[in-house]
């Protein structure tokens, strides 16, 4: 048809029944974008892995069996933003350099973009 929208939401299990592109942000800042298949399939920034880790898998079998990525920590201020990448002090695989510096966007594979020091 020709049109284009933004849907702005948390719930990442609706968003992928609606969008062709995610675009995943923390405090302000992209930190993934990918085709929805590509995000889903393959996430590969620490804060969409857990993101989607959160998401309920309604067969109970398959949810007692799922690895969740627990997010530590609380969300710093957008006002007093951490150094570095935004996410660093919450994320499990951070380094020395995610403190100092901040992740540009990068394409990693086709279309799939990541802002992470680990890519």
């Amino acid at each position: 048809m020709g049109i284009s929208y933004i849907f702005i939401a948390h719930d990442l299990a609706v968003v992928k029944h609606i969008s062709d592109r995610i675009l995943v942000m923390y405090l302000g800042r992209v930190m993934e974008i990918a085709t929805c298949d590509e995000l889903y399939e393959n996430p590969l920034h620490p804060y969409t892995q857990a993101l989607l880790s959160a998401i309920p898998v309604a067969d109970p079998v398959v949810e007692a069996q799922r690895e969740a990525v627990p997010i530590q920590g609380e969300v710093p201020s957008i006002l007093k933003r951490p150094s570095g990448c935004p996410f660093h002090n919450r994320c499990p695989k951070a380094t020395e350099r995610c403190k100092q510096e901040t992740p540009q966007l990068h394409t990693v594979e086709g279309t799939h973009q990541v802002a992470c020091h680990l890519f």
